[in-house]
Order: C-alpha cells, then sequence, then structure tokens
C-alpha cells in the first residue's frame, strides 16, 4: 500500500506542478482585485490553523479599517455566493465562515467558490471595505492577492512533507516563495531564539519573506447554549468530541486538565448524524454525572442548529475557544500587516 500511496503522491506532485507552470509563465490569467487583500493558506491539507489565523488578521485590523472576510464556505450544501447572518446555518455556509461571523458580528462575511465573484459582490455591497482576507486562496490562482501569508506547523514544516495521499502536502513546495510572510504555527510557547534561526535557516526563505512564529492559546471551556461559568478547576471528566484535522493538540491540552478523559474524533467538517449523537449519549452514560461533553468551538458551529441534536445533552456540551499569539514579535507583523493595508 505504501508503494502504491508513493507513486500516486509522484503522479500528484507532476499534475500540481503543470498547472502552477501555466500560471506562473502567464497561460492562465490571473486576476489583481482594485482593493487590499490578504490571502491566509498552506501548502498542507488542515491542521495548520487558518480560522485562528485569519481571525487574529481581523481582530488587529478591524478597530482602524473597513475589513471583511471571504471563504469558499468548505463543505457547505449550497452554490454561489452569500453574505452570511447570524442566522445562517453550517449547511448553508461552512462551519469556519460561521465561526467568524459569530465572533465579529458587524465585518461583512460571505462565502463564493469564486473568488473573484466573491470579491467584486462584497465591494458592490459595501464600497467602504479597505482590506479582504481571503481564507485558504493560495490555491485558487485565478485571483492574486496583494499580500499571502503561508501557514506550516511546527512538527510538520512543509519541507519535511510529502504529496497527498503518501503525505498531506496538496501543492509544491517551491510555491512557498510566492507568500510574503510564513507562519509557523503551533510552536511551543518559549520557543527559544536559537531554534527559530535554525527554522529560518531550514525553510530557506527569499530576501522578500518574513518569518513568524505563532502558539496555541486554549481558552476557558464556554457552555454552547446559557452563560454558565466552569473552571478547569470543577472539570474533571470529560468526553472529548472532535470533526477537525490532527486532534491530538486539543486532546493533549485535556489531558492536561483532567484525569478522567474519552475521546470520539471525527473526520475534519464532518457533519453529525443522529448516530453520532446516539454514541455521545453512550459516551456520556458511562462517565462520572458531572462530566461535560467538550468539543471546539469549530465544531460546535456544526452542533448548535444541528436538528439530530438530542435536547438532552444540549447542556452539557461545551467548547474550547482558542487565540493565536505570536511569539516575540506579534507587534511587529502587526505593523506591517496595517502599514500594507495604509499603503497607496
Amino acid at each position: 500500500m505504501k508503494v502504491i500511496t508513493y507513486i500516486l503522491s509522484i503522479l500528484y506532485a507532476l499534475v500540481i506542478k503543470i498547472r502552477n507552470e501555466l500560471y506562473n509563465k502567464g497561460c492562465f490569467k490571473q486576476w489583481i482585485p482594485p482593493l487590499k487583500t490578504i490571502c491566509v493558506g498552506n501548502l498542507a491539507v488542515g491542521g495548520t490553523g487558518k480560522t485562528p489565523h485569519a481571525i487574529f488578521l481581523l481582530q488587529s485590523l478591524h478597530e482602524e479599517f473597513s475589513v471583511a472576510f471571504l471563504s469558499r464556505g468548505y463543505k457547505r450544501k449550497t452554490k454561489g455566493y452569500i453574505k452570511l447572518t447570524l442566522d445562517n446555518q453550517t449547511q448553508q455556509v461552512g462551519d469556519e465562515p460561521l465561526l467568524v461571523k459569530r465572533r465579529f458580528p458587524n465585518i461583512p462575511v460571505a462565502v463564493c467558490e469564486k473568488r473573484k465573484t466573491g470579491i467584486t459582490t462584497l465591494i458592490k455591497q459595501h464600497p467602504e471595505i479597505d482590506c479582504i482576507v481571503l481564507d485558504d486562496a493560495m490555491q485558487h490562482r485565478a485571483v492574486k492577492p496583494g499580500k499571502t501569508l503561508l501557514l506550516t506547523t511546527y512538527d510538520l514544516l512543509y519541507i519535511d512533507d510529502t504529496y497527498l495521499p503518501h503525505g498531506y502536502l496538496r501543492d509544491s513546495i517551491t510555491e512557498a516563495k510566492r507568500a510574503d510572510w510564513i507562519m509557523v504555527t503551533k510552536c511551543p510557547p518559549h520557543l527559544t531564539q536559537q531554534e527559530q534561526t535554525k527554522i529560518k535557516e531550514r525553510l530557506d526563505i527569499s530576501s522578500h519573506q518574513k518569518v513568524f512564529f505563532s502558539s496555541v492559546v486554549y481558552g476557558t471551556p464556554m457552555p454552547m447554549e446559557g452563560d454558565h461559568q466552569v473552571t478547569w478547576n470543577n472539570i474533571h471528566s470529560v468526553c472529548l468530541v472532535t470533526g477537525i484535522a490532527r486532534p491530538q493538540y486539543i486532546e493533549d491540552h485535556v489531558k492536561s486538565h483532567v484525569p478522567n478523559l474519552k475521546s470520539m474524533h471525527f473526520p475534519d467538517h464532518h457533519y453529525f448524524t443522529i448516530s453520532d449523537f446516539h454514541s455521545m449519549q453512550q459516551c456520556m452514560a458511562t462517565m462520572p454525572q458531572d462530566t461535560i461533553l467538550l468539543t471546539t468551538e469549530k465544531d460546535a458551529m456544526r452542533m448548535i442548529n444541528n436538528p439530530h441534536l438530542p435536547h438532552s445533552l444540549r447542556s452539557y456540551i461545551h467548547y474550547l475557544p482558542i487565540e493565536t499569539k505570536l511569539i516575540n514579535e506579534q507587534d511587529t507583523f502587526i505593523k506591517i500587516l496595517k502599514d500594507y493595508v495604509r499603503e497607496n
């Protein structure tokens, strides 16, 4: 099986290389948006932290500038352009855009599989927009963004990865040169300057590129419904449910806080079914009475309005919010962002 996946990965890499070369040589046209755009992307599939970093960009910019967020709305059941409201469901718009809208109710958030259509429609609806953050748009080469933020995880840098289906890479390593900023994500919070220097040397960046490092900051579990607050001090038992790529990060974090943990992991962006919720109920039934059902904020978007969610589970469900924090150079990075949006 490994031999087969390795051969398939070589074929996949060849197709990707040809596609990129056609764009790089101008055989395929690229559209340049008439306003500032920042693409948040990666070279691998899932798990690099695109949504938390997009939220970080919006948080850094929205008080000074008029910003918007555009995504294709991965795994949604609809097509075309949709501007989000707080009443939308994940089946209509996708879990990540809905999460962003709930975090920033006053910021225009839209989904559209054709980024050019999405950008032009947003501009027509909101001509005051200064900058649009483009989610997961690095492989959507029909649009050329003003700036690109490339994400790669600390424990699996893109230079150490292999192509699908043998590894996680969905794009050529050489395409990293298109990025303006490279963010090494999910780093240990106390990553030393020496370690940072070694990583920068290994990435072999171009003169126009800057490398930054970020870590995940987990918040306190929040109830999916209601305002009953809990702290880790009074949580002793957790049924952890995830539908994300690479759930080991959150699982390790929860393990460090509670003595009793059972985990249920589903595929990334999984839509929970009646059977899934029944399995959750069974898990809860085998655990102490004070057990909470803990999930990610993104997964909570796919639960809260799910018609299959049993009423008996609702009061037990909590989600774990996360934030992105840059190591050492957060103020520098924010200044670079603002200078880009501000420049003529």
